[in-house]
């Protein structure tokens, strides 16, 4: 790319994300590295898809077999959070190491400032070839995400069909695509990008996996058209419930079907002795716990909590869990330690690679999250979580606040019991907290306007198809 803006210090937003870049712990000479540098990488994001339902962090159901057995033969992070609520933001926030309020991609129009420096573009600085094969509308190159690849693939997982991506099973495409891919990248150290959208609502998993969670329903409702005529509901039969989610689970169990046949093509290439696996997601599903369907509505757990499942070269240091709090801003960081590189000045994630190969400790931060510029959430030591919903007062320039929620996590993982009004002194304490996050914030994105995207009638369908016009 040409001479870039370099982003602004992390010293900016200094005293809001404590510790920023991560701690580096002190690691003894000869010590041998989980990771060395120029191990390849693998970064795997799974649209919608919740932890808590997966066998890794205790569902029921068997949903996840091939990615339970990552976890088993990794690091499973038991509190992972999104950036946002749905997946335009999120992918930014994971490819670029910023909060939407910096990298300012919050809207259906906008793209990314090509002063952003994306993960790939970084690893190119060592010597890392990357591709990509993306399945969702939110990750076509309009928006910016094809900066520095070498490949950037967001056509494959649509041929033979239109562009209703919910009608559109798009898996295998994903899956043969990527093993194109591996055989291109033959000459190490590689970054591959693989984005999964068939559990994204529609709920339509091809059989048998239609039926395999709840064969012996015979009522109404269907995964068919959800976007339509289920996403403004408000509440369902608690029968019809059952069966909607049985098909969320069954979607999830169809593209672990593929990743099985990843893992395992890895390993018959040997590549799985040098290749760093990351599996996580850009937000999750909500199924009326807070009297919403779908995501891209609030700020809930359903829907910011993430899953991340970190597998070392070799399964090395496997079968750990953590309880640290992460965020997807952590990713590129973590990624580019990998390679062997620093992060660059401006990001805001941490470095995990210390806690991942066990020498080190992670340095404690504030995590954060916005929808569309009128939400916000922090999530303080990963226990309490402070909401501030805002709105533009009719006739006037500026904002004023609207509510405040505030909950602890620890006691009340189901956020039913806000906390704002019985802990006042502490809902302010993290009320100011996130707005002087949101001013160092704006400081931050200062000259990193997003671009103005001009979306076609026919994209524009799509996206009012999937509920999001």
């Amino acid at each position: 790319m040409s001479a870039r803006r370099r982003l602004p210090s992390c010293l900016l937003v200094a005293g809001l994300l404590a510790g920023c870049g991560g701690e580096r712990a002190r690691e003894p000479a000869a010590a041998a590295r989980a990771v060395p540098p120029g191990t390849n990488l693998v970064l795997i994001s799974i649209d919608s898809l919740r932890p808590d339902h997966l066998g890794a962090y205790g569902y029921r159901r068997l949903t996840s077999p091939h990615l339970d057995r990552l976890a088993r033969e990794g690091i499973v992070f038991e509190r992972a959070w999104s950036t946002t609520t749905w997946t335009l933001p999120a992918h930014l926030s994971m490819l670029s190491s910023l909060v939407p309020p910096v990298h300012n991609v919050r809207r259906t129009n906008e793209r990314v400032s090509e002063k952003v420096e994306l993960l790939p573009e970084r690893l190119a600085q060592a010597g890392y070839r990357s591709a990509a094969v993306v399945s969702g509308l939110f990750l076509d190159r309009r928006y910016g995400f094809d900066q520095g690849w070498e490949v950037y693939d967001d056509r494959t997982a649509f041929a033979g069909g239109d562009l209703h991506e919910h009608e559109n099973v798009s898996s295998g495409r994903v899956h043969a695509r990527a093993l194109e891919l591996l055989d291109r990248l033959q000459s190490e150290p590689f970054f591959l990008f693989l984005h999964y959208f068939d559990v994204h609502y529609d709920y339509r998993p091809p059989p048998p996996y239609d039926r395999l969670f709840d064969p012996d329903y015979a009522g109404p409702v269907s995964g068919t058209h959800f976007a339509r005529d289920l996403l403004r509901r408000r509440e369902l039969a608690a029968r019809d419930l059952e069966h909607l989610v049985a098909l969320y689970d069954g979607e999830i169990r169809w593209v672990d079907a593929w990743l099985g046949k990843l893992f395992a093509d890895l390993e018959r290439r040997g590549l799985g002795e040098r290749t760093l696996v990351v599996v996580t997601s850009d937000h999750g599903e909500e199924f009326l716990e807070h009297r919403r369907f779908g995501h891209a509505q609030n700020l809930y757990e359903p829907t910011l909590r993430v899953p991340l499942l970190v597998r070392l070269p070799g399964g090395r240091l496997g079968g750990r869990r953590s309880e640290v709090p992460v965020s997807l801003t952590d990713l590129a960081p973590t990624l580019a330690a990998a390679a062997g590189l620093p992060p660059p000045s401006g990001w805001m994630g941490r470095d995990l690679l210390p806690l991942l190969e066990g020498r080190g400790s992670i340095a404690p931060a504030d995590l954060y999250a916005d929808l569309f510029g009128r939400r916000r959430a922090l999530i303080a030591d990963g226990a309490w979580k402070a909401i501030l919903e805002r709105r533009y007062v009719r006739g006037r320039d500026q904002r004023r606040a609207r509510s405040l929620e505030l909950f602890d996590l620890a006691r009340d993982p189901g956020e039913r019991d806000d906390r704002a009004a019985a802990d006042a002194t502490r809902a302010e304490t993290l009320r100011r907290r996130l707005e002087r996050a949101w001013h160092g914030f704006q400081r931050a994105a200062a000259g990193l306007d997003a671009g103005r995207v001009e979306n076609d009638p026919e994209f524009e369908k799509e996206l009012r198809a999937l509920g999001y016009l």
